[in-house]
């Protein structure tokens, strides 16, 4: 024979955390994303806040920052930072307009 013991609270947290994690780690989660924590639900657009940036911040970037930038916009876009524009290869700043 064999027991088994399960802490129901831990194995809870767990799974509201990752699904936490999976709100805001997932590109392509949507904003409308419900997260069942253990007291509360929140939607993936509640957990991160945007506040504008005044005046907006010019940031000179290296080519490789430029690349990992294109390569992670919709995350950042998602994590609330945003950007006067989508950087081109061509450019190397890009201009910050809200942070979260």
């Amino acid at each position: 024979e064999k027991l088994l013991a399960v802490d129901q609270h831990a194995a809870d947290e767990r799974v509201a955390l990752e699904k936490l994690e999976h709100a805001l780690f997932c590109a392509y989660s949507h904003d409308g994303l419900e997260v069942r924590m253990t007291k509360r639900k929140l939607l993936g657009h509640d957990i991160l806040k945007q506040s504008a940036v005044y005046p907006p911040n010019r940031v000179a970037l290296s080519t490789s920052q430029v690349q990992t930038l294109r390569h992670n916009f919709i995350l950042l876009q998602k994590w609330k930072f945003s950007f006067e524009k989508e950087p081109r290869t061509d450019d190397r700043s890009i201009v910050i307009t809200g942070l979260p």
